[in-house]
């Protein structure tokens, strides 16, 4: 749960590519642990995927 409201709390990341996310690696804490380069190739963009790997440093 504490990954899907960290993901929440994403400007730009909007339902349609939060359950592309969730499809693609089974849950918000895969999303939540994928790298860079893995959410890039989930097909969400750049923008977005280097958004999540910048949250997940704060």
């Amino acid at each position: 749960m504490k990954h899907l409201n960290a993901l929440n709390t994403i400007n730009g990341l909007g339902c349609k590519k939060m359950h592309q996310l969730i499809n693609f690696f089974g849950d918000s804490k895969g999303v939540w642990n994928a790298s860079l380069s893995d959410l890039i190739q989930s097909g969400i963009g750049e923008k977005i995927a280097q958004k999540i790997a910048t949250e997940k440093l704060l």
